[in-house]
C-alpha cells in the first residue's frame, strides 16, 4: 500500500493550527506563572515558598528516573 501524499495546503494549515495551539498553551502557562508569583508576593511568603520549591526540586532530582 503506497503512502498517502498530503497536499501542501493541508500541511500548511496543520502547521498553523499546531503553532496556534502551542502559542495558546504558552500564554496560559505564562498567565498561571504570573498569578502564582503575584499571590506569593501578596501573601509575603516569598522566602518560605522559595525554600519549599528548592526542597521539592532537590527531592525530585535525587529520585531515580524511570
Amino acid at each position: 500500500m503506497p503512502k498517502r501524499k498530503f497536499s501542501k495546503n493541508y500541511l500548511d494549515n496543520l502547521t498553523e493550527e499546531i503553532t496556534t495551539v502551542v502559542n495558546a498553551l504558552n500564554s496560559r502557562l505564562t498567565n498561571i506563572e504570573n498569578v502564582v508569583s503575584a499571590y506569593v508576593q501578596w501573601r509575603r511568603h516569598d522566602k518560605r515558598f522559595k525554600k519549599y520549591i528548592k526542597k521539592q526540586y532537590e527531592k525530585n532530582s535525587n529520585s531515580p528516573s524511570v
